[in-house]
């Protein structure tokens, strides 16, 4: 390693070192995380199903930053039981993906202080209705029939998992290049 090649100035050093490690973690982890989310996909379309109950739902939400203006999202995150060779297990995975991003959604029980988002969404007022109406309600449950605690309500792929992984790839590849453009150096 030939330190003396190194042609930047101090701001641009400390970003390099700081921020290009964080982006290439950050961008390699959403394109790691879509492929496996995908890969638990495909494979929960051949789990068996059996009728399970959905014991609780909640609304969840995320905030969503677009061109400098910030909207939220509502999902309803179901919880249910279902039985299995008499085991009773419980779940409250839609996907088979969903426990690699269910941090990025917050309980409607802590919302942000910074939007009123009970009054201004009207996704989140028919979100609410629907919940009164499901709780006790019969549903389909699919699961994996190797491992039966894993389960989900939708056995398909979701197109939503394709912009991960879109994402992640462009921003990987694009950051990894450019580290190796300003390290290269170095090593000459």
């Amino acid at each position: 390693m030939n330190l003396n090649n190194w042609q930047l100035d101090i701001t641009a050093t400390i970003f390099v070192c700081i921020f290009f490690p964080l982006f290439i973690y950050f961008s390699y982890w959403l394109f790691i995380s879509g492929i496996i989310g995908l890969y638990r996909m495909i494979k929960s379309r051949k789990w068996k199903s059996t009728l399970g109950k959905i014991t609780n739902a909640e609304i969840k939400y995320t905030e969503i930053n677009v061109d400098h203006e910030t909207s939220s999202r509502a999902a309803i995150v179901k919880e249910y039981t279902y039985t299995v060779d008499g085991k009773e297990y419980k779940s409250d995975q839609t996907y088979a993906s969903d426990s690699l991003f269910s941090k990025d959604y917050k309980s409607l029980n802590k919302p942000s202080t910074k939007y009123d988002l009970h009054d201004s969404n009207m996704n989140f007022i028919n979100s609410d209705r629907e919940i009164k109406n499901m709780i006790g309600t019969p549903t389909r449950v699919y699961y994996n029939p190797k491992k039966p605690h894993k389960a989900c309500l939708v056995p398909r792929v979701h197109g939503q998992i394709f912009i991960g992984i879109f994402m992640g790839l462009i921003a990987s590849s694009g950051i990894t290049y450019l580290t190796f453009h300003f390290v290269k150096p170095l090593f000459n």
